[in-house]
């Protein structure tokens, strides 16, 4: 059975890195983006021609993960094309850059919703499925910054709160998951 990962932020850096790695390792992809599909049909493009000769599948869907009905939806999707996941890796998230006393409401909930309620909704829906197959692979990718704090990007760096939250919510779903043959870790990358 051919190897599949799901990738959040494939139009992104680390995640579209991600994705031209694994197409050259034989994974089946799905590759979500929400801010370029521009950026995302590249990486994709990308992925196809990792593996000219391979009967991979690699597809994009665009949305946006911070909202749970469309993240939900995105992942079912996902998941269905390409019959099960074996990798779920998440990449997606956001910064704002700017003082904390020039950051409007709604500007703090997009950080919010994106660097955390996202990781909520996508491993609700996809945990079901690997726990189906008892098997399964979760990574998460998060930042230096939860840990020493970043100048002008308070929201961002309020990650050192969410990533505890984080890291939290991935240990007990380890704890849940390991019985099930799911690993769960989480990443610190360097920004």
């Amino acid at each position: 059975m051919k190897k599949t990962a799901v990738i959040t932020g494939a139009s992104g850096g680390i995640g579209g890195a991600a994705a031209i790695q694994l197409a050259k390792e034989g994974y089946s992809l799905a590759l979500l983006g929400n801010r370029s599909k521009e950026k995302l049909q590249k990486v994709k493009q990308a992925c196809m021609d990792a593996q000219p000769n391979s009967d991979a599948v690699i597809f994009s869907l665009c949305g946006d993960l911070s909202n749970a009905k469309e993240a939900g939806q995105l992942i079912q999707k996902a998941v269905e094309s390409l019959g099960h996941v074996d990798l779920f890796l998440h990449c997606a998230g956001i910064s704002h850059i700017g003082l904390l006393t020039d950051m409007s409401d709604e500007e703090w909930m997009n950080v919010i919703n994106s660097d955390l309620s996202s990781v909520f909704y996508c491993c609700r829906k996809v945990v079901p499925y690997m726990i189906s197959k008892k098997k399964g692979r979760i990574l998460m990718i998060s930042s230096v910054w939860g840990n020493v704090g970043a100048s002008c990007e308070v929201a961002y760096s309020c990650i050192l709160f969410i990533d505890c939250i984080e890291r939290q919510t991935l240990h007990t779903l380890s704890c849940f998951s390991s019985e099930r043959n799911i690993s769960v870790n989480i990443c610190t990358r360097l920004t």
